[in-house]
């Protein structure tokens, strides 16, 4: 069925991030919103979605809903063909994605940034000031959005910075400067899809 994103948040189970391991590792859970008013379940790899609000997708429901048990109903979404119908041209379109990643890019270093604030705070109880927030934003800013027409997507920079952070909450790195090289490594070193 064809819909827009109106909303996509993280499942939460207490305080944390709501996930299960599955056949392909951990899955990190999403409460979805179409513009059709549907609610439902959507698992992805990362903590951060790969879906964001006015996505035009295509999904199919895979678990049907239980409202007996308050259980949303399970989808598997498929993001629109970019190239397929539309008024506008390839590279107006090309244009739009590059804008949209940027976009994306932007809001996930001030997530992961606020992320890594309170893991130093839970992990060494210190307290990052605004400002030291405001810079780990930037660092993390830069480092996704340098040099854009690389070989590295930015869709690849942002699972391995997610991933690094991730290690970080688990005393692997303990300043923004290891995380990235944390998360060089992972690009250099891993097949990150």
């Amino acid at each position: 069925m064809e819909a827009v994103i109106k909303s996509i948040v993280p499942a939460m189970k207490g305080n944390e991030h709501d996930s299960f391991t599955g056949q392909y590792g951990i899955l990190y859970k999403f409460i979805v919103t179409f513009d059709n008013n549907i609610k439902a379940i959507v698992n992805g790899k990362e903590k951060v979605s790969k879906y964001q609000e006015g996505d035009k997708i295509n999904y199919t429901i895979t678990k049907e809903a239980n409202p007996e048990k308050g259980y949303l109903p399970q989808v598997k979404i498929e993001k629109e063909n970019k190239w397929s119908g539309g008024s506008g041209t390839k590279s107006t379109n090309s244009v739009n994605w590059l804008e949209k990643k940027i976009s994306i890019a932007k809001k996930t270093a001030s997530s992961l940034a606020v992320q890594f604030a309170i893991s130093k705070k839970q992990s060494e109880n210190i307290i990052l000031s605004k400002e030291d927030i405001w810079n780990l934003v930037k660092v993390f800013q830069n480092y996704l959005l340098s040099d854009v027409s690389s070989e590295i997507p930015i869709d690849k920079k942002l699972s391995a910075l997610s991933r690094a952070v991730e290690s970080m909450e688990l005393g692997h790195a303990s300043k923004s400067q290891e995380v990235i090289i944390l998360a060089n490594e992972w690009i250099n070193n891993s097949d990150l899809s």
